[in-house]
């Protein structure tokens, strides 16, 4: 089962959504930022690099542990959670069909759970065991006394484009005007606010839509009920098909951002050490499968997007093959990033915590040595 999304959804569909004020806090955000630069109008380049810098896309799968033994492996059970469905968190999922998890003795289940609080509070009461999560809502939780921790962290850029239509040209035409996130002062929330102020512009200036996903910030602004959407890949490819354009880049930022972090709780790590890094070491193989095999990245996509648009899933293929780490560990300067971030828009706890408090690294360390 492939708990995916369909990138055909209707215009009718529910945006299921609730209208905000940017509220997440109006001090100015550290001024790292302030180089960036919004795109031109005219500008429908994907933000890949070239291809011909593309990895190569011949490489065959090896067989797997299992196979190459004849002999069956005991396997532990794990479950999984993704918060929401885009091109980067389909890892687990290349891990699962690929068949490293059984290779590591694991008998891995992955689940859907909307929006990464509701994901950290599955980890809390035991429901999950390790899950995919955006870095505010885990450091926040952290913050507020959850006992979690980042075990792995695959991009270390923000991912997405703030698409418009072509009537928006520049950042000062979203004054006043109604910008469509996953959720109000999340990730997406969080790295638009610094970009505007990076613009000389405020917070305050746009009002933040809360959308319970990509589908549906695509759809309100396919609809006009959004002026920007901030959508990942593939959404910006198939939003740029659509006529919509890049106002800005965000995987082009000067910044260490840890994205789409993998993350459990203490209870579970020091209870499960060894599944932990076997589920490090099956990670680490789906990345390398990712950015050495397009034909069956092209193929688990169709399946985990839901798509059968070959062109789309191959940009997005593209763009993640250039930005995924090959080596997924967490690092306190990402940790601190938004640790600085939360601190200039408010978050108190966040000014004089540890950022090696929040990561985990010794578990893919044990895992990178047994691979």
């Amino acid at each position: 089962m492939y708990p995916g999304v369909n990138m055909k959804t209707s215009l009718g569909s529910s945006l299921s959504i609730v209208l905000l004020l940017a509220a997440c806090g109006g001090a100015a955000a550290p001024a790292s930022i302030s180089s960036v630069a919004a795109k031109p109008a005219a500008s429908t380049a994907p933000a890949s690099a070239s291809a011909s810098a593309k990895p190569a896309a011949s490489a065959k799968p090896a067989a797997s542990a299992a196979a190459a033994s004849g002999k069956p492996l005991s396997q532990t059970k794990l479950r999984f959670a993704l918060p929401i469905n885009s091109g980067l968190q389909v890892l687990p999922q290349v891990a699962l069909d690929a068949g490293y998890f059984k290779d590591e003795g694991l008998d891995a289940t992955i689940t859907s759970i909307p929006n990464s609080q509701n994901v950290i509070a599955a980890l809390q009461k035991g429901d999950i065991d390790l899950a995919n999560s955006d870095s505010p809502s885990t450091v926040n939780a952290h913050l507020s006394g959850v006992a979690n921790q980042i075990v792995a962290v695959p991009v270390s850029k923000p991912i997405f484009d703030l698409m418009v239509p072509a009537s928006i040209t520049k950042p000062e035409d979203l004054k006043g005007k109604t910008v469509a996130v996953s959720r109000v002062c999340d990730s997406t929330c969080f790295q638009i606010q610094r970009a505007l102020v990076g613009w000389g512009m405020q917070p305050k200036d746009v009002n933040f839509l809360g959308v319970s996903d990509y589908t549906g910030m695509f759809a309100g602004l396919r609809a006009g009920q959004v002026a920007a959407a901030a959508l990942a890949p593939p959404f910006n490819f198939q939003a740029k098909k659509d006529g919509f354009h890049s106002l800005v880049d965000m995987s082009q930022l000067p910044i260490d951002y840890p994205t789409a972090v993998v993350q459990t709780v203490k209870p579970f790590l020091e209870a499960h050490p060894d599944t932990t890094v076997a589920f490090l070491k099956a990670y680490i193989k789906a990345i390398h499968r990712y950015k050495t095999d397009e034909a069956f990245m092209v193929e688990t996509y169709k399946k985990f997007l839901k798509s059968d648009d070959t062109a789309v899933i191959q940009e997005t293929w593209e763009y993640y093959a250039h930005l995924l780490h090959d080596d997924p560990t967490p690092t306190a300067e990402g940790v601190k990033f938004v640790l600085d971030t939360l601190a200039a828009t408010g978050t108190d706890a966040a000014k004089n915590a540890n950022p090696t408090d929040f990561i985990a690294p010794s578990f893919i360390n044990q895992a990178k040595a047994g691979s």
